[in-house]
């Protein structure tokens, strides 16, 4: 029989995510050398998921709460030919509590969205349409899930 955490990692939810941005140049040339600071707020909305099949002998559903996340930037962009730049970067995640609802009632599966997270940034533009970004980031704050040590990402997009 598979464990709730596998029931909830298959769940198809639906969900919703709002976003807001603001940036401002802390100094330097708009069009040069310069840093800047962003924040983004995000939030996440769950629906009802119910696109499973029911969990043991009472029939019970996975959901999740509403979750947001909280990320500050700081780029400093040294090359505004390809808008090279590197930065710091910090990162709060809060919410998204999972409980399994269930006809005797709701049960927490100790799952969360609680991490605090702080790392270092780069990117630039390789051509006109193509950027490519690297992260090196760790978790220095988890509650109700895996602590991840070194978390390495890289990018490649193409704008169209």
């Amino acid at each position: 029989m598979p464990s709730v955490s596998d029931h909830i990692n298959r769940q198809r939810y639906k969900s919703h995510n709002f976003e807001v941005g603001f940036g401002h140049r802390l100094f330097g040339a708009p069009k040069g050398k310069r840093l800047d600071f962003e924040v983004w707020l995000d939030g996440y909305l769950y629906g009802n998921n119910s696109d499973g099949p029911p969990i043991g002998p009472f029939k019970s559903t996975v959901h999740t709460e509403a979750a947001g996340q909280v990320i500050v930037y700081l780029p400093y962009y040294f090359h505004p030919q390809t808008a090279g730049y590197v930065g710091l970067s910090f990162e709060q995640t809060i919410g998204g509590k999972a409980y399994l609802s269930s006809p005797i009632g709701n049960f927490d599966t100790g799952n969360r969205n609680d991490v605090t997270t702080i790392g270092v940034n780069a990117g630039t533009f390789l051509a006109p349409t193509i950027a490519a970004q690297v992260s090196l980031t760790t978790d220095v704050r988890v509650r109700g899930g895996v602590k991840n040590n070194v978390i390495f990402l890289a990018q490649v997009a193409k704008i169209f």
